[in-house]
């Protein structure tokens, strides 16, 4: 992008390197839109996904012997 940007200062009459550089802008543009679309599903879905942990429960009859 920065090239591009480069070379219309170099020569701002030239067509095809305005042309390639709005091309560049709208397959940015296009990108951020998905990724953004993609990161509201992510979010949408839950980050972790967190999931109760398992339980462990002890049941004694009576106080285990200590010597």
């Amino acid at each position: 992008m920065a090239d591009i940007k480069t070379a219309i200062k170099l020569d701002p009459q030239d067509g095809n390197l305005r042309q390639h550089f709005e091309t560049i802008k709208k397959e940015k543009a296009d990108k951020q839109k998905k990724q953004k679309a993609g990161l509201a599903q992510f979010f949408a879905q839950g980050v972790y996904n967190d999931k109760e942990a398992a339980k462990v429960v002890k049941n004694f009859d009576k106080l285990p012997d200590f010597k």
